[in-house]
Order: C-alpha cells, then sequence, then structure tokens
C-alpha cells in the first residue's frame, strides 16, 4: 500500500505567503467564525466547493487560525494548476490514489485533520433541492442523483477501524501497551463548513479577459471551456470590497451513527469475502450524509443578495415579470427584518444591524445586484420599473456555464434548503400598494429606534448623557399628500424640534424627526461620527417619509441646515421645498476653524499608538443644558467645518422654493451665512427672514413667529417671495 507524502513546512509556508499576499493586494475581508471551536484532531472537515482556490484557501484558513495543517482530498486538475509537487506538500491526496480510504483512516486514526469537498457539483449551480431532500444536477447530462457519500463513508470507515481497534485491545489484554484509556478519549468527528462570497459577482473582468485574449492570439494554446469559465470566477470573486465568509459548524460525532451497526459489517473478519453494505451501514452512511449537506447549506452566510435572487425567483415563478425597483428594493427590506431574527443562521452584516441599507434613499445595498442582473441579461430597467426578460432567466444553462450565465439563479439555490428565509421572502409578495408602503416605512422607523437604544446603551455618560426621552427619533402620521423631515441641529437630538414637530401635526402634516447619529447619546459617541453618518441618518428619514407621503418640504435647524441644503442639492423627485433655519456656515467662534488641524494631529497620534489626541474635546455652555452636551469633541467640530465646505460648493444646484431664517444676534452662526445661501441658490422662490432673537436656538426659544413663517411656507411655498429680507420680532 502506498504512504502519504509527509506534510512539507515550505510548502506550507509558500501557499500561507500566497494567499496572505492576494487578500492584501485584491484587499478582500476574510472572516470566520466557530474555528475556535473545532477540534484539533481526528476531524474530518467538509465544506461546498464553488472554486479551484477553496483547495488553497481552507488549508490556509485553518493554518493561519488554528496552527492545524490539514490533509485534503483534492480533484487532479487543482494539482496540475500548481507547480509539482506544491499540492501534495500541503497534505493534498488526489482522489483517484490508490487505498486511498485505507490511507485516509489510518491518517485519522494518528491524529490527523482531513478537508473533503463532498461534492463538486452540489456548488457550481447550488441547485440540491428536489422537494424536501438533496438531489444533485449531474451536469450536462441531465441526470439527477443523490450527493455523494464519499465523506461519510470514510468517517464511518474510521470509527469502525477504531472500535475493532479497542475491541482487539480489550479482548488481549492489551490495554497498557495501547493504552486504551487514550484510545477511548480519540474521536472521529466531522465538522460542516461553508464559505459564502459576497458580493457574488461572475464577470468578464481583470484575469479573465487576459486569458481570452491570450487564448484568441496564440491559436496553439487550447483551453478548455470549464478552465476558462473556472479562471472567470477566481478572477471576479478575488477583487476589492468582496467578502469571504468562512463558517464552521458544531462538530458532529461519528460515534452517533455507529450505534446499530457493528464495526465487522464494515470491515469483514479475514476469509470472509466482503459482500455489499448492510441496509444499516447504508442508512447510517445516508443519515450522516444528509446530515452534514444540510449543515453546510444551513451555515450560508445569508446576504442581501440571497434575498434579491429569491425575489426575483419567486417572481418569475409566478409570472409577475415586471415591477417597480422601489417595490422590490421594500420587499427585500422588509424580508430582511424577518429575518435578522432567525437566530441559529448566519446573518451578513448588511441585513441583521443595517436592513435600512436596503431601501434608504441615494445610494443602495442592492445596486450592485441589479447591475449584475443587467449585464447578464436577466433583467432590464425601464422608466424605474425592473422587467425580468423571463426566457433567459430560466433558460436552463450548461453546468459549466451557469456561475457566469445567470448568477442570480447561482445565488438563490444556495438558500433553497433554508426554507425559513425562502418562505420569508416569498411571503413579502402578498403585499402591495400603500400597505407595502406603510409597512416600510414602519419598519424604517424602527431601524432608527433601535440604533437609538443601542448608542444610548453603548455610550451612556452618568455626567454627559441627557435623558433618553429627548434623543428618540418621533414619526406622527397624518396628511398623505404632505410630509415633513425635521433635521435637529449639532450635539442636540430630536427635542430641538418639538415644538415645530407639535404645531406641524396639529396643522395635519405627517411629521418625522430624525436623530442623528451620535447625537442624544453623549459626546463620546459624536466623536466617533463622520458628517457622512449624519447624512445618512437624514437619507433614512427621507425613506420613511416618502414612503408615507407624495410629497415632503426638508426644515433643518444649525447643522440640520447644512444637511437639509446637501439634500436640496442632491435634489429628490418629491422634495418640495427646503426651510432653513441658522444654518451653520460661519462660526462666530474663529477659533474653531482650528478643528482640522488639531484632528489630523489627533489622527496621526492614534495611528502611531496614542489613545487619544492632544485636545479631545473642548467645554460647551449650551443655552438648552437639558438637550445639548456639555463638551464639544474637536472632531465633530472638524465633521461640521468639512460639511459646510462640501455645501458652500453645491448650493448652486438648489433650484426648490427655499425659505431662510436667520437670528441677527445669533452668538453661535454668523448671521453673514443666511445672505450668503440667499445670494448662491438658484431658487425662482425663495425668502429671508431676520428673526430679532439674542438666542441662536431660535426654534427651540424663539417663540410662535418661527414656527408660523415655517408653517406658512409649506402651505403656500409662493409666500417666501414676500418674506426676502424681512425683519420679525422673535
Amino acid at each position: 500500500m502506498p504512504q502519504l507524502k509527509e506534510f512539507n513546512r515550505s510548502s506550507a509556508a509558500r501557499m500561507r505567503f500566497l494567499v496572505d499576499t492576494l487578500i492584501r493586494i485584491s484587499r478582500v475581508k476574510l472572516i470566520t467564525r466557530g474555528i475556535e471551536q473545532v477540534p484539533d484532531r481526528s476531524t474530518i472537515f467538509v465544506c461546498n466547493h464553488f472554486t479551484r482556490m477553496e483547495a488553497i484557501l481552507l488549508p490556509y484558513v485553518m493554518l493561519s487560525r488554528r496552527g492545524l495543517l490539514t490533509r485534503s482530498l483534492t480533484a487532479q486538475y487543482v494539482f496540475d494548476a500548481f507547480p509539482k509537487d506544491f499540492m501534495a506538500g500541503l497534505g493534498s491526496v488526489p482522489l483517484k490514489l490508490a487505498d486511498r480510504d485505507d490511507l485516509a483512516v489510518k491518517s485519522l486514526l494518528s491524529g490527523e485533520c482531513w478537508i473533503i469537498f463532498p461534492e463538486g457539483r452540489m456548488i457550481k449551480d447550488k441547485n440540491v433541492m428536489e422537494g424536501d431532500t438533496f438531489r444533485i444536477h449531474d451536469g450536462d447530462v441531465k441526470l439527477d442523483r443523490p450527493p455523494h457519500t464519499g465523506a461519510a463513508v470514510l468517517a464511518l470507515r474510521a470509527r469502525a477501524a477504531l472500535e475493532l481497534f479497542e475491541e482487539f485491545a480489550r479482548k488481549h489484554r492489551l490495554e497498557n501497551i495501547f493504552d486504551l484509556e487514550r484510545l477511548e478519549d480519540l474521536k472521529v468527528t466531522l465538522v460542516p463548513v461553508n464559505i459564502t462570497y459576497y458580493p457574488l459577482r461572475v464577470d468578464e473582468t481583470g484575469l479573465s479577459r487576459q486569458v481570452e485574449r491570450l487564448a484568441d492570439y496564440l491559436e496553439s494554446v487550447s483551453l478548455s471551456d470549464q478552465l476558462i469559465e473556472e479562471l472567470k470566477v477566481e478572477s471576479s470573486i478575488f477583487s476589492p470590497g468582496v467578502e469571504i465568509h468562512v463558517n464552521f459548524g458544531e462538530t458532529i460525532d461519528i460515534k452517533d451513527y455507529t450505534k446499530k451497526i457493528s464495526p465487522t459489517s464494515v470491515f469483514p473478519p479475514v476469509g470472509k469475502t466482503p459482500g455489499a453494505p448492510s441496509k444499516a451501514v447504508k442508512d447510517a452512511v445516508n443519515r450522516l450524509m444528509f446530515h452534514y449537506m444540510g449543515r453546510i447549506y444551513r451555515l450560508t452566510t445569508v446576504t442581501p443578495d440571497h434575498l434579491a435572487a429569491r425575489l426575483l425567483f419567486s417572481m418569475a415563478r409566478r409570472g409577475m415579470v415586471r415591477e417597480s425597483v422601489e417595490d422590490i428594493r421594500r420587499r427585500v427590506f422588509l424580508a430582511a427584518m424577518k429575518v435578522r431574527k432567525l437566530t441559529d443562521l448566519f446573518i451578513h452584516d448588511a441585513v441583521a444591524e443595517h436592513p435600512e441599507s436596503l431601501v434608504k434613499w441615494g445610494g443602495n445595498a442592492l445596486d450592485g445586484f441589479f447591475d449584475m442582473g443587467i449585464d447578464e441579461s436577466l433583467i432590464e430597467m425601464k422608466e424605474e420599473q425592473l422587467i425580468i426578460r423571463e426566457r433567459d432567466f430560466k433558460w436552463p444553462q450548461e453546468f459549466h456555464d451557469i456561475r457566469v450565465l445567470n448568477t442570480i439563479q447561482v445565488i438563490n439555490n444556495e438558500i433553497t434548503p433554508i426554507t425559513e428565509v425562502t418562505d420569508i421572502v416569498d411571503k413579502t409578495l402578498k403585499l402591495s400598494g400603500r400597505r407595502l408602503k406603510e409597512e416600510t416605512a414602519g419598519a424604517l422607523a424602527l431601524t432608527e429606534e433601535e440604533k437609538y437604544q443601542r448608542d444610548y446603551t453603548r455610550f451612556f455618560s452618568k455626567d454627559e448623557s441627557k435623558e433618553q426621552r429627548f434623543g428618540w427619533p418621533k414619526l406622527t402620521i397624518g396628511s398623505r399628500k404632505t410630509g415633513v423631515l425635521l433635521i435637529h441641529g449639532y450635539m442636540a437630538s430630536p427635542e430641538e424640534m418639538r415644538p415645530l414637530h407639535e404645531s406641524l401635526v396639529q396643522d395635519g402634516y405627517t411629521v418625522y424627526s430624525v436623530r442623528l447619529a451620535g447625537h442624544g447619546t453623549s459626546p463620546f459617541d459624536l466623536d466617533t461620527r463622520s458628517w457622512e453618518e449624519w447624512y445618512r441618518s437624514v437619507r433614512v428619514g427621507v425613506s420613511v417619509i416618502t414612503n408615507l407621503t407624495d410629497r415632503f418640504f426638508v426644515c433643518g435647524f444649525s447643522m440640520g441646515g447644512l444637511l437639509a441644503w446637501h439634500l436640496a442639492a442632491q435634489g429628490h423627485p418629491k422634495l418640495s421645498g427646503i426651510a432653513s433655519i441658522s444654518a451653520a456656515m460661519k462660526l462666530v467662534n474663529r477659533s474653531s476653524m482650528l478643528a482640522p488641524a488639531i484632528d489630523f494631529v489627533g489622527g496621526v497620534m492614534k495611528f502611531f499608538g496614542a489613545k487619544k489626541g492632544p485636545v479631545q474635546f473642548v467645554k460647551n455652555n449650551p443655552e438648552n443644558p437639558h438637550i445639548n452636551y456639555f463638551k464639544n469633541p474637536i472632531h465633530g467640530i472638524d465633521q461640521l467645518l468639512e460639511l459646510a465646505d462640501v455645501v458652500k460648493g453645491e448650493l448652486y444646484r438648489v433650484e426648490i422654493p427655499a425659505l431662510i431664517l436667520q437670528g441677527g444676534g445669533d452668538p453661535t452662526v454668523d448671521p453673514e451665512s443666511a445672505g450668503e445661501y440667499y445670494s448662491a441658490i438658484n431658487s425662482d422662490i425663495k425668502g429671508l427672514v431676520w428673526i430679532d432673537s439674542p438666542y441662536h436656538g431660535i426654534v427651540y426659544r424663539g417663540g410662535d413667529e418661527v414656527i408660523d413663517q415655517v408653517l406658512q411656507f409649506i402651505h403656500d411655498p409662493k409666500s417666501a417671495r414676500e418674506d426676502s429680507h424681512r425683519w420679525i420680532r422673535g
């Protein structure tokens, strides 16, 4: 019988350097879960299979994260893709090696671990389900069969051999010689593993184009269709922004599957001709195979692409080949809100922690997925409608082509066995019209409340945090025709806009007061935020209000005014006007101009190991101490000034009706800011109203005149023309 080659640590070191370099250059993010709990002896790791690189990737994970050198069963074409003896030095064994199973059993009983990809055809198209059982689509010959059972057979043979050895030692009283206690502690186990790629974008970029060009140029070079397809897949998987999730499941003790079978039914005594496996052995093998196959699929990291792929698949199956893009986003979002509550699955952060990213206005986590479908000619976009190209979508692609021609189907097939996920997605098709929009708005508002609760708990400070009730984002539903989005100021919370919120509600409007990230909690939270995160809160607010109303106005105070101007400059088809109150373009305190330099120095110091910069906070004496922070983070001031610079450069884009209110004696914002806004925008309807007030917070402390001006403007935007450069008493 041949012997397994010894591990070549030089090959292992080269492999680790190769993958380290590939990950670093491609900027791929490798994420592992559950690897800390897996056994380090006599274990078979069974994993799904999508590209040849996994024959290197999984051994790399085991070596780099657990320090384990693992053997693996590997297809011959993978050996051929690398230098001679390289794969053998890593412990890989060709599938067709003579006496392979006996060598593997011997290796397992010596304590070595193995990696097996139990069903190569299982993953290329991921089409494995037939009713409630697993069936494998067998390539181009169009046959179906059960999954291979090789890994299960190997595991049972190893366990049976161990039991026979223990029985022999006891029978002949060789316990001390063979250290029976150690043998009894030796377990043959199996661990399911899943590798999920997100986003999975199989396109003809980079390496794939170079390979095809080389093949066209050198006529003598003959590349197989399979190799071309493999290179296309691998060149796009290792691309910037891709995440590789490697999830390890719970250990399966093989002893649980050998209780009803005799070891001699697996290894017949000498002189007895081996026959076909008994029914008990076959049953044990099949039960084990279906167990780990099911676990492999349930270890999939459920991503937004999975939910979207399932939705399109279900729509096509029902003959729903056209729907608005926004309704599709809404359905995926609502599905994500329920899927994230499934505690026994691995859920991607975009679903579990940031489901609003699936539906928020101004950039969406599903954009890349739709682009992929368009590139593969599976869907098209016309007048904000998504159209499924039914013939191309349902066409039965060849086995080796499906990963390139219909990636959406491949992604859908990956979660088909996870029926609780597919059921949730399918049920969203029962929603339509106003109900679909209302449920989306309510769920979006809920995500913001959950974020606030988490942030308040995480950053709570006894000396700095205010009453939690002041920081809650607030939604009040009124008119379906007109809504108002309110944005509070820097170091404040939605409480700052409460008087205006209540007045708008009394007039019958639908009103949503956003809570900007880092606000309503403590200055230590604000110190971690960027202005882009503040604007993300606004974008979610836009999605809340536009799902409930036909049109909306935005009203922002101080820094909230800056964010409102930024929103107006970006443009939104439903945005009908902007009311800007004491928007912070120029600050009275000129020392704030030092904040960018101080923040930069602090960032450099942190890069080199310092815990904090030279100055992290400055004292703040707020007008409303029950709302505003007492500490002002330097980083926050820097972000505020950066936002102001961005807004200055885009005000010329604003063409919607605008009302500008500014306190004449504002101690925080330089009143000259108001005139600059008025001059810079290109609105035909615009008005500037000066408020005779010594306060900055003229919404909370300015009296009814300020609120009346906003109400009048929202009721009749043309009234802004009459207000140009007028003074009123605050």
